[in-house]
Formats: C-alpha cells, sequence, structure tokens
C-alpha cells in the first residue's frame, strides 16, 4: 500500500482505522449489564448463546432481590 498507494488510499484508509477503533473503544466501554434493555444492545446481542445468559442474569437478580426482602 505505502508503495502502490496514493494519497486517497491513504487517507479512506487512515479515516476507516479510525473508524473501527472508535467503535471498538465505544463498544469495550458501553457493553454492560446495565445497557441490557437498549435497542443496540439487543441488535448485536440477540443470537442464541445470549438470550439465556440473559435470561439467568435476570433471574439472578430476582433472587438476590427476594433475599433481601426476606432479610428485613
Amino acid at each position: 500500500m505505502l508503495q502502490n498507494g496514493n494519497w486517497f488510499l491513504w487517507i479512506f484508509q487512515g479515516i476507516a482505522t479510525l473508524l473501527f477503533t472508535y467503535a471498538a473503544i465505544w463498544l469495550f466501554l458501553n457493553i454492560k449489564h446495565e445497557n441490557k434493555d437498549k435497542k443496540w444492545f439487543r441488535l448485536i446481542f440477540k443470537e442464541k448463546e445470549w438470550t439465556p445468559l440473559m435470561e439467568s442474569i435476570e433471574l439472578l437478580d430476582k433472587i438476590k432481590a427476594f433475599k433481601k426482602e426476606e432479610k428485613i
């Protein structure tokens, strides 16, 4: 690319690299259990491996809430 490329290709590659780097960092910081109900989160994680995991986390949250109520 450096030998046969021109300025347009270098700029295009730089922009693409920066966009994907930004997206990766943003996803790294925003993929959290708290964001599970957001539309973008459900769009990314809607496969058959993710749904049972989210259901089990919700069940654990309900169990924790029940135990807190029981102690009071």
